[in-house]
């Protein structure tokens, strides 16, 4: 048996409505999150702040930089750049040391001194552990993929230089985000040298396959892939790069010996030389261009670049969690589910950042975009729904109690139970004398009519002093008062009810007489006490809100008296003591039917602040006595 069928039609549109807005809202953000530059941005925020969380991890100890900087200019009494035959001494200084790899991030593109040049290119041939950087001309674009038509070659102005020197080159060009940062590597390019069409090495892969005495081509890398940095700058913390002073290796009297076996690596440090970027873990602290080969350089050999997550896998993540955050939200109460969905968004921003942890790099703010997308776009079509079923309900209520009464209803809803409880409340009964006689000749359109007439102007006095209105029975009436809603003054209230029903009645019978109509004759019964009120009935069909009990049983039986005794309005003992605000005549003791004991009633006259506005003879409000004389004046 389905499911469906369970389910109240009203309410599967609805869900479906809210679940095609929500989907509907999510897409639209996860598209322009994708690809616009404002989602791009964020997202490289993002990634800064996954690489601050996941916090440094150890860097290689066999790289090493040999820094340019300030210092070096003071040392060798020089202005960079400096002579080659510097450069010539130190790639002797480091060979003889015992270096791998020696790797100069510094351009050599203009012939300098011939000896200079000379010296520089014979130092290069006898070591054979040379790496020379290399950058495209202009400002490379890879991400649009605009390129410059030339790529020039270092030591372009020796014919000749480049074989002789028995030197490997790379491109040092970065690879930026629209932030300025730089981020990933493209270990091979397609260029333009000497108007030949050529594959080049990254610097950083270039390093790595002349000290493993490899071809780069020899490497499965990706296209491109991002740099997993170590940390943040090494001169800012401890366990970064070793980074030593060029002006040491100068020094024919330095100790090198810790260049052995190690990758050694000459490039600038000093702002002055204007090769500081931004990186994702630098945050505003920019990294030297040096260093940051070597952070790709240990990514290749790690094997540890971070693996961005597939356009696929990104949209199918994206799709659980708007699902999980719809279910959430229409399952649960509003409030718990809204806790549960944003709980659902920040459960998927730290497994994203776990994620990081393995090197894998989540898209974030297209899922948590949409993620949030959907829960507003929900939560909003769930309060509209809401409010507008607030107004319905509103609506149907007012036919049942006073307007008023039903904005008290809805504004104290936490204080209604279901079920019973036991509660004082004033019970109203009427009905018409001789009706059943009186309907035998009418129409049944007509007597519909009449009864309809006469119930809007009964009603509308049960409302007026905010009583709730329970039930028609036939030609009567049953109400409360003082359920659901607390009222202290419910007796004077459901006598103040009685004598505006007469009062409406004289009114109805008066345009009665005029259409020709005959008039009619009511009796009410009003009786206070103890009484079960609540939601009564059949929990799968039906629920009525209602009073129950012995108190009920007596107004009702008060009503059938009312004909008896020869009054309009009778009332118990107990509704005269509380009514305080009114004029009650007795009228004996009756039995009632189902009683064995005789009950006290009174007959309710007049409101008594009415009638001592007119007489003026006695202090407002003043109670009268319940033992009046057969006129109703005070004893």
């Amino acid at each position: 048996m389905s499911l469906v069928r369970f389910i109240p039609r009203r309410r599967i549109r609805l869900l479906a409505s809210t679940f095609a807005l929500a989907v509907l809202a999510a897409m639209g953000v996860f598209a322009l999150a994708s690809g616009t530059g404002v989602g791009e941005e964020l997202e490289l925020r993002t990634l800064d702040w996954r690489f601050a969380d996941r916090g440094e991890r150890p860097v290689s100890k066999d790289i090493v930089i040999l820094g340019i900087d300030n210092k070096t200019d003071e040392d060798l009494g020089l202005r960079f750049p400096y002579p080659r035959s510097r450069h010539a001494a130190v790639v002797d200084a480091l060979t003889a040391a015992g270096a791998r790899t020696i790797v100069f991030d510094v351009q050599f593109l203009e012939a300098t001194d011939p000896v200079d040049d000379d010296a520089f290119v014979n130092a290069m041939a006898r070591s054979g552990r040379v790496v020379l950087a290399t950058s495209t001309e202009g400002n490379l674009d890879t991400q649009r993929g605009k390129r410059s038509r030339t790529t020039p070659l270092p030591l372009r102005g020796l014919p000749g230089a480049l074989d002789a020197s028995r030197a490997d080159i790379g491109l040092t060009d970065q690879l930026r985000s629209a932030d300025d940062v730089v981020r990933w590597v493209r270990p091979m390019t397609r260029t333009d040298v000497a108007g030949t069409s050529t594959t080049l090495p990254a610097l950083p892969l270039a390093v790595l396959a002349h000290s493993e005495n490899k071809r780069p081509f020899e490497y499965q890398l990706p296209e491109r892939f991002a740099i997993n940095f170590r940390g943040g700058p090494s001169v800012l913390r401890e366990n970064g790069y070793e980074i030593r002073n060029y002006s040491l290796a100068v020094s024919p009297d330095t100790d090198l010996a810790w260049a052995r076996d190690r990758i050694v690596l000459v490039g600038a440090t000093s702002a002055v030389l204007q090769d500081l970027h931004e990186t994702p873990f630098g945050g505003s602290d920019r990294m030297p261009g040096v260093e940051i080969h070597a952070h790709a350089l240990d990514t290749i050999r790690n094997k540890d670049w971070l693996r961005e997550q597939s356009p696929r896998d990104a949209a199918l993540a994206t799709a659980a969690l708007v699902v999980l955050c719809w279910l959430l939200l229409v399952l649960t109460p509003l409030w718990l589910g809204a806790v549960l969905a944003l709980g659902a968004n920040i459960a998927y921003a730290l497994l994203a950042a776990r994620a990081f942890a393995q090197d894998s790099v989540w898209s974030l703010v297209p899922a948590i975009g949409a993620g949030t997308a959907c829960f507003l776009v929900t939560v909003l079509a769930l309060a509209i729904t809401a409010v507008r079923d607030r107004r319905h309900v509103t609506n149907l209520f007012s036919r049942y109690v006073s307007p008023e009464v039903v904005r008290e209803l809805v504004d104290i809803h936490e204080d209604i139970r279901l079920g019973g409880e036991r509660r004082e409340v004033s019970i109203l009964f009427s009905d018409i004398r001789g009706f059943t006689t009186m309907s035998e000749g009418l129409d049944p359109a007509d007597l519909v009519g009449q009864l309809n007439d006469y119930f809007e102007e009964m009603v509308d006095a049960v409302e007026f002093e905010r009583g709730t209105f329970d039930k028609f029975i036939g030609d009567g009436l049953m109400a409360i008062f003082g359920a659901p809603l607390h009222q202290p003054d419910h007796a004077d209230r459901a006598c103040a009810a009685a004598l505006q029903m007469v009062d409406r009645l004289e009114t109805l019978n008066a345009e009665r007489h005029e259409a020709g109509l005959k008039e009619l004759e009511i009796g009410i019964g009003v009786h206070t006490g103890e009484a079960i009120v609540g939601n009564i009935g059949s929990p799968r069909r039906r629920v009525d809100y209602t009073a129950i009990g012995d108190t009920v049983n007596l107004a009702s039986r008060l009503e059938s008296n009312t004909k008896t005794v020869g009054v309009r309005i009778l009332v118990s003992k107990e509704t005269a003591e509380a009514a305080s605000d009114h004029v009650f005549v007795p009228r004996g003791e009756i039995v009632v039917k189902g009683r064995t004991r005789t009950t006290e009633v009174f007959e309710l006259t007049a409101d008594a602040g009415r009638r001592l506005g007119t007489d003026g003879d006695a202090e407002a409000g003043a109670r009268p006595s319940a033992n009046a004389d057969a006129d109703g004046q005070a004893a």
